[in-house]
């Protein structure tokens, strides 16, 4: 889920939720403040929220490309992180 993946001329901002968790549920005080004037990019690691539930091992192999995959995609921005992403 991207949210104002159109507007590409604000500031990104990438959320990465914890151990066990996801980004609906994490960061949705953020999203609901932030939606207007950040383009928003929340990452759900494999097996968790809308990313796939078939997580590939090694895992954190896995995340790393998956996050890999979002920046290449849609270039620089900052990230907030949680818990062990944080």
């Amino acid at each position: 889920m991207i949210l104002r993946q159109e507007q590409t001329n604000i500031p990104t901002v990438y959320f990465l939720h914890g151990l066990l968790g996801t980004c609906d549920v994490d960061f949705a005080a953020q999203i609901k403040v932030w939606q207007e004037d950040y383009r928003l990019i929340p990452i759900d690691l494999p097996g968790h929220g809308h990313s796939p539930k078939d997580a590939a091992q090694p895992y954190y192999r896995t995340a790393v490309e998956l996050l890999h995959s979002h920046l290449y995609e849609h270039g620089p921005g900052h990230l907030v992180g949680l818990s062990y992403l944080g």
